[in-house]
């Protein structure tokens, strides 16, 4: 078994790599539409869930 703290840290460690993960693809090029939106949103995107999933681990500990 996996401890609360543990399995937390875990799940925000997940996400945050799938969201470096997903920055990284699309800062080496892989982006759908040429555009500077395009390779911003999803920067933005992974920095409010990974804001949203701190505020939602830390609230509940």
């Amino acid at each position: 078994m996996v401890s609360p703290a543990g399995r937390t840290a875990l799940i925000s460690g997940a996400i945050g790599f799938i969201a470096v993960f997903l920055v990284a693809l699309f800062a080496l090029g892989y982006n759908p539409q040429q555009s500077v939106v395009a390779s911003i949103s999803p920067a933005i995107g992974a920095a409010i869930g990974i804001y949203i999933a701190n505020r939602f681990i830390i609230g509940r500990n």
